[in-house]
C-alpha cells in the first residue's frame, strides 16, 4: 500500500505483554518493511522522472528552431492583437458613453431630437468600428496564408536554383572540357602549320632547282616499285637579267606539274603518308595546277573558326551566369 507522511506521523504500535517495555517487535518490522518499499519506489520513480528529464532536455534542442519561428510569428500576431484591442477599448469606451447618454436619457421625461439623434450616430460609428475590427481580423489571416504561400514559393525557388546551380556546373565542366580540346587542336595546328613551313621551304628550294631536283627524283623512281612518266625537263634561260623557264617545251605545262609532284614525293615521302596527302592536297587547291607558283593553303581559316565557336561558348557560358545572378537578386528581394 501507499504509505503517507500521515501514517508515519500516527503510526501507533501495541504494548508488549505485561512485564516488558516496549512495542510489538513484529509491527515494529512491518512498518519498517513498508517504509522500505515506499522509499525504494520513490526512488526508481525519480531515475525515471530523471532520464524522462534528460531526454526532453535532448528533444529540446530540435524545437529551439521551431520555437523561435512561433515567437516571430506571435510578435506580429500580438502587435496585430495589440491592435484590435486597441480599437475594443475605443468601441467600449463608446459603448459606456452612450450607455451613460441612454441612461440619462431614460431619467428625463421628453428626451429631446438632438440627443436621439447623437445616439444614433455614435450607434452608427460603433457598428462602423466593429465593421473594421473585423475586416482587418480577415486582412490578418489572409495576410498568414500569404505568408505561408511565399514560404513554400520560395522553398521551391530555393530548389531551382540550387538545380540551376548544378546544371551551370556541369556546363562549366563542358566549356572547360572544349577549351582543353581546343588548345590541343590548336596546338596540334601549329604543330603542322610549322611542319607545312618546313616542308615549302625544303619544296621551294626544289623548284628553285628543278635540275637538281629532276636528278634526285630519277634516282627515287628508280627505286621505287612504281614507275613515273616524265614528260620534259625544262631549262632555264636569262630573260631581262632573271631565271625563268624556257616557253617552249617539248612537252604540255603537265610536265612540270608532274615533276613538282614528284619533288613534293621526294621531300615528303620520309614523313609518312599522312603529311604526303596533306601536302598534295594543300598544293592541289594552289596554282600549281594552273603553272603558277606553289602556295599551300593556312590554316589560319581552321584556328579561327575554332576562337569563334570558343568565343560563342563563352559568350553562352556568360548569359547563363547572368541569368542566374538576376534570378539570385529577384529571390533575394521577395
Amino acid at each position: 500500500m501507499a504509505l503517507t507522511p500521515a501514517d508515519v506521523h500516527n503510526v501507533a504500535f501495541s504494548r508488549a505483554r505485561v512485564g516488558k517495555r516496549g512495542y510489538s517487535e513484529q509491527e515494529v518490522d512491518l512498518f519498517i518493511d513498508l517504509v522500505e518499499q515506499e522509499l525504494i519506489r520513490h526512488i526508481e520513480e525519480d531515475a525515471e522522472l530523471r532520464h524522462r528529464n534528460a531526454e526532453l532536455r535532448n528533444r529540446d534542442g530540435g524545437l529551439k528552431k521551431r520555437e523561435a519561428e512561433l515567437a516571430r510569428r506571435e510578435a506580429a500576431l500580438h502587435e496585430r492583437e495589440l491592435e484590435v484591442r486597441k480599437h475594443e477599448a475605443e468601441t467600449r469606451k463608446h459603448q459606456a458613453q452612450l450607455s451613460h447618454q441612454e441612461a440619462q436619457l431614460a431619467h428625463r421625461s421628453t428626451p429631446l431630437p438632438q440627443q436621439v439623434a447623437q445616439i444614433r450616430h455614435r450607434e452608427a460609428q460603433v457598428a462602423q468600428r466593429e465593421a473594421q475590427i473585423a475586416q482587418h481580423q480577415a486582412q490578418l489571416a489572409h495576410q498568414e496564408a500569404q505568408l505561408a504561400q511565399r514560404e513554400v514559393e520560395i522553398r521551391q525557388r530555393q530548389a531551382e536554383l540550387a538545380r540551376w546551380e548544378g546544371e551551370l556546373r556541369e556546363q562549366e565542366a563542358e566549356f572547360e572540357q572544349q577549351d582543353a580540346q581546343l588548345a590541343e587542336r590548336e596546338s596540334e595546328l601549329g604543330q603542322l602549320e610549322t611542319e607545312l613551313q618546313e616542308q615549302e621551304i625544303k619544296l621551294q628550294e626544289l623548284l628553285d632547282q628543278p635540275q637538281a631536283a629532276e636528278v634526285d627524283v630519277a634516282a627515287r623512281q628508280l627505286a621505287r616499285p612504281y614507275p613515273q612518266q616524265l614528260r620534259a625537263v625544262p631549262t632555264p634561260v636569262a630573260v631581262n637579267g632573271a631565271s625563268h623557264l624556257e616557253e617552249t617545251r617539248v612537252a604540255a605545262v603537265h610536265g612540270r606539274h608532274d615533276m613538282e609532284r614528284m619533288a613534293i614525293r621526294a621531300v615528303t615521302d620520309p614523313l609518312g603518308n599522312t603529311v604526303t596527302e596533306t601536302v598534295h592536297e594543300r598544293t592541289r587547291r594552289s596554282a600549281v595546277e594552273n603553272g603558277g607558283p606553289v602556295v599551300a593553303a593556312e590554316p589560319a581559316d581552321e584556328i579561327g573558326q575554332l576562337k569563334k565557336e570558343n568565343a560563342e561558348l563563352a559568350r553562352s557560358l556568360g548569359l547563363i551566369k547572368s541569368a542566374a545572378a538576376l534570378l539570385a537578386a529577384a529571390l533575394d528581394q521577395q
